[in-house]
């Protein structure tokens, strides 16, 4: 199986769902990890220096964090941070990227985000994963029908998300997962003085309760299913 998980800036997907992507990466699945934007402004810095320097520092960590989670790549658009647009060009970009990597999975972010990247992301997944699918369409690739789409649980983007899918995971994906995220100056607590990693790692506890697991991370998809090798828990109706 393989599994895309797009994000809107490097450490979105890692955090929202990279234990999930270290757990299947274990069980010998192929993962790939995709930004449509490096996520270069998520420091206050009142220079363009700053900014540039910040950029490097996070392809830099994005590719040693997709190492560590056993993603058989990781890379990134070259869209502006903070203005990623909805538009037809991305959508067509991010149509070749799926079906040049042709995954059974994509997941990205709740399509009712409230950060602009995060929303515009997932808007333009949805219209990329018809897209890919459908045969009308010419591209240099050719066409792939993605079987399962899923919209991650990220603490930023609340409004209105009930997840109806929970993915449980092992210890050992939960210390891979740590030491990747911690490959991150914004998993380590440095950018902003939040120590998202060890927000997501209570979170992840927090959803394994409500699961009935020791570790869980949470989503949300429109397919009605009780039974796929992606689900290991399924949160009652």
């Amino acid at each position: 199986m393989r599994i895309l998980a797009i994000g809107g800036h490097i450490c979105d997907m890692e955090f929202s769902c990279g234990a999930i992507l270290a757990k299947h990466a274990r069980m010998g699945d192929e993962v790939y990890i995709l930004s449509t934007t490096v996520g270069e402004k998520g420091y206050p810095w009142d220079n363009e220096e700053g900014v540039k320097a910040y950029r490097q520092q996070k392809i830099e960590e994005g590719k040693r964090c997709g190492e560590k989670l056993g993603a058989v790549e990781s890379w990134y658009l070259d869209y502006e941070d903070s203005n990623l647009p909805l538009s037809r060009e991305v959508q067509e970009v991010l149509c070749d990227e799926i079906r040049r990597i042709r995954p059974d999975i994509v997941i990205t972010h709740w399509n009712k985000a409230t950060h602009n990247d995060h929303l515009n992301t997932a808007l333009n997944v949805e219209k990329a994963v018809s897209l890919a699918g459908l045969p009308s369409h010419f591209s240099k690739y050719p066409v792939h029908g993605v079987k399962r789409l899923f919209y991650t649980d990220n603490f930023e983007d609340p409004i209105d998300f009930y997840p109806n899918v929970y993915i449980s995971f092992e210890e050992e994906d939960m210390q891979r997962w740590q030491e990747a995220i911690r490959e991150l100056a914004v998993g380590r607590g440095e950018i902003l003085g939040i120590p998202f990693g060890d927000f997501y790692q209570s979170y992840a506890r927090t959803k394994g309760i409500m699961a009935n697991k020791t570790y869980a991370q949470a989503f949300y998809t429109n397919f009605k299913v009780r039974t796929d090798k992606l689900f290991t828990a399924i949160k009652p109706e």
